[in-house]
C-alpha cells in the first residue's frame, strides 16, 4: 500500500487522512472549500468595486493639457477640480462609516455607486468649470464612501476569527497550539491585493486616457469612457451584494451589522403627525450624532494611524497631482511620455502591494514596515526637486527662485530610478497602516474608524495640492514644493516611531504577526 502523503486538501489534511476521517470531518471540509471560493469572489468584486473611483479621481490628470487648450482652464481650476473631490468627504466618509454600520455595506455600497456614475455623467455632459465642480463633488462622495465599505468589507471576510472549525482529536489540538496559528493571517493580503485592484483604475486612467485624448484631440471621449468604466462597477458591486446575501456572510459581517444605540429618541412616543415627521427626520441626525460618540474613545494608537495616513498620501498623491506638469516643463517630455513614467508609481505599487500584504501576515513587523516607506520617500522627493532639463525662470521677480547649472552635480539624470522607489515606498506604508486600523479599534466601530481615516486621507487631498499651487505660483517652480513634500514624508516617519513606541508599551501586538495584545480586548462603547 503506497503510504506517501504527498497532495493535500485546501485545508491541508492529506488525502489519505481523508479515506478514514469521519462524515463530520468530510462535510466541514467540503463547507471549507465552498467558502474560500466565495471569499475569493469577495476579494476579487470587493477589490474591482472602487475601480472607477480610482479610474474617474486620476481623468483629470490625464486629460488636463486639453481642458487647458479647448476649456481655457489655469491650473488654479484644475486644482479646484481635485479638491471638491476631497472636500466634502471631510464630512461625508464619517456619514458613510456610519450608515456602513448602521444598514450593512449591502445597501450602502448601491447608494454610493449611484453617487459615482450620477458623478462622472455630470462632468462628461458639460465643459463648465462650475458644472464640473458639482459633478466633482458628487463623484467623490461616492467615491471615498465606497473604498470605506471596501475596507469594513475586507476586515470581516478575511480577519479569520470568524472561522468555525470542526472538533479535534488531542493530537491535532496540540498541533494547533504549537502552531499558534495567527487569526488574521489573510487580512493584509486581502488588503495589499485590493490595493492592487484599485490602483489599476489609476493606472488605466493615465495610460489609456492620456492616448485618447492624444488620439481625439479633446477631452470628451475620455471623459466620457470614464463615465462608462462607473457604470460598469455599478453592476459590479450588485454582484458583490449577491455574494453577500447568498454567499453566507461571516459573523456579525457587513451586511448584518447593527448598531443597538442609546441616543436620545425624544419624539418616538408620540402619534402627533408632525411629531412622526421629526421623528423621521430629526432622529436619524441626532442618532448619526450620538453615534459619532466612539471617536472620543478611540486609543492614541489610532490617531497616530491617522497623522501617518495624512503624511503618506499628502505625500504621494500631491506628487501625482502635478506630475504630469512638472515632467512636461521640468524635463521636456510629451503628455504621452509624461504619463509613462509616472505611471510607474502605480505599476510599481501594484505589484509591490499584494507581495508586502503576504509578507506582513506571515511576519508582523508592520510598524517598522511603514517606517521604511516614509523613510525611502524623503530623498526621492529631495533627488526630483534638484532635477530637470530647463532651469526654470520665476515669472514672478521678487520670488526666491534659484536656478541649477546644466552641469551641476545636484542635477539628476533621469527620474525613472526615483518614481519607482516612490511607488516602492508608496506600497510599504498603505499596505501595513490599513490592517492595523483593526487591531486598535472596537469591533462594532470599525466602520466609523476606516471613515475617520479616510477623512485624513482626504484632508491631506485639500490641503497640501492647494499649499503646493500657491508656492507653484509664487516660486515658479516646484523645487519648493518637492521640499515640502519631504519635510511632510519626514512627519510621517516621526508618527511611525511615536506608534512603534506605543505599540511595544503594549505589548508590541503591531508588531506581531496574529496583531493581538496580550490580553485583547476592546473599551466598552456605552
Amino acid at each position: 500500500m503506497d503510504t506517501s502523503d504527498e497532495g493535500l486538501s485546501p485545508n491541508g489534511i492529506h488525502e489519505r487522512e481523508l479515506l478514514v476521517s469521519s462524515p463530520e470531518e468530510q462535510g466541514f471540509l467540503q463547507q471549507q472549500s465552498r467558502k474560500g471560493v466565495y471569499k475569493f469572489m469577495i476579494f476579487l468584486l470587493s477589490g474591482l468595486m472602487p475601480f472607477g473611483a480610482y479610474f474617474g479621481y486620476d481623468s483629470i490628470n490625464a486629460v488636463s493639457k486639453y481642458l487647458e487648450q479647448d476649456a481655457n482652464f489655469s491650473q488654479t481650476q484644475i486644482g479646484a477640480l481635485y479638491s471638491a473631490y476631497s472636500f466634502p468627504n471631510l464630512i461625508m466618509v464619517l456619514i458613510g462609516g456610519f450608515l456602513i454600520d448602521k444598514w450593512g455595506t449591502n445597501r450602502m455600497t448601491l447608494l454610493f455607486s449611484i453617487f459615482i456614475v450620477t458623478g462622472s455623467l455630470i462632468v462628461a455632459l458639460s465643459s463648465s468649470f462650475y458644472i464640473m465642480i458639482i459633478g466633482r463633488i458628487i463623484f467623490g462622495m461616492g467615491s471615498e464612501s465606497t473604498i470605506v465599505a471596501q475596507s469594513t468589507i475586507l476586515s470581516v471576510w478575511f480577519s479569520g476569527e470568524d472561522d468555525e472549525k470542526p472538533v479535534a482529536t488531542p493530537s491535532q489540538q496540540q498541533q494547533q497550539q504549537d502552531e499558534d496559528k495567527p487569526p488574521n493571517q489573510q487580512m493584509a493580503l486581502a488588503f495589499g491585493g485590493a490595493l492592487t485592484l484599485g490602483r489599476a483604475g489609476s493606472l488605466s486612467a493615465i495610460l489609456l486616457l492620456t492616448w485618447v485624448a492624444d488620439l481625439t484631440k479633446g477631452f470628451t471621449w475620455s471623459l466620457w469612457i470614464v463615465f462608462f468604466v462607473c457604470v460598469l462597477c455599478f453592476f459590479l458591486t450588485f454582484c458583490l451584494n449577491v455574494l453577500n446575501i447568498y454567499g453566507g456572510v461571516p459573523k456579525a459581517g457587513p451586511a448584518t451589522i447593527t448598531i443597538v444605540s442609546d441616543a436620545p429618541t425624544p419624539f418616538l412616543n408620540s402619534n402627533s403627525s408632525r411629531l412622526r415627521v421629526c421623528n423621521t427626520f430629526i432622529q436619524p441626525f441626532i442618532t448619526f450624532l450620538y453615534e459619532l460618540k466612539p471617536i472620543l474613545s478611540f486609543p492614541r494608537t489610532f490617531w497616530l494611524i491617522g497623522a501617518i495616513c495624512f503624511a503618506t498620501y499628502g505625500t504621494v498623491f500631491s506628487f501625482l497631482t502635478f506630475s504630469l506638469s512638472f515632467l512636461e516643463k521640468e524635463w521636456g517630455y510629451s503628455p504621452t511620455e509624461a504619463s509613462r513614467i509616472a505611471s510607474i508609481i502605480t505599476l510599481s505599487s501594484m505589484i509591490c502591494s499584494p507581495i508586502f500584504g503576504f509578507v506582513i501576515d506571515r511576519i508582523g513587523r508592520r510598524v517598522t514596515i511603514m517606517i521604511v516607506g516614509q523613510l525611502l520617500l524623503i530623498p526621492c522627493m529631495i533627488a526630483m526637486s534638484w532635477s530637470g532639463t530647463s532651469d526654470s525662470q520665476s515669472s514672478n521677480g521678487d520670488a526666491w527662485n534659484p536656478t541649477i547649472p546644466s552641469d551641476g552635480w545636484l542635477r539628476v539624470l533621469t527620474p525613472y530610478p526615483w518614481v519607482a522607489i516612490i511607488g516602492f515606498a508608496y506600497s510599504l506604508a498603505p499596505a501595513a497602516m490599513w490592517p492595523c486600523v483593526p487591531l486598535v479599534i472596537d469591533p462594532r466601530s470599525v466602520g466609523l474608524a476606516f471613515g475617520v481615516i479616510t477623512v485624513c486621507q482626504n484632508a491631506s487631498g485639500v490641503v497640501v495640492p492647494l499649499v503646493l499651487g500657491r508656492i507653484k505660483d509664487w516660486s515658479g517652480n516646484y523645487m519648493i514644493g518637492h521640499f515640502v513634500l519631504a519635510g511632510l514624508a519626514a512627519s510621517g516617519a516621526f508618527f511611525c516611531i511615536i506608534l512603534r513606541w506605543e505599540s511595544w508599551r503594549q505589548g508590541d501586538y503591531l508588531e506581531s504577526p496574529s496583531g493581538k495584545k496580550p490580553a485583547q480586548t476592546y473599551q466598552i462603547l456605552e
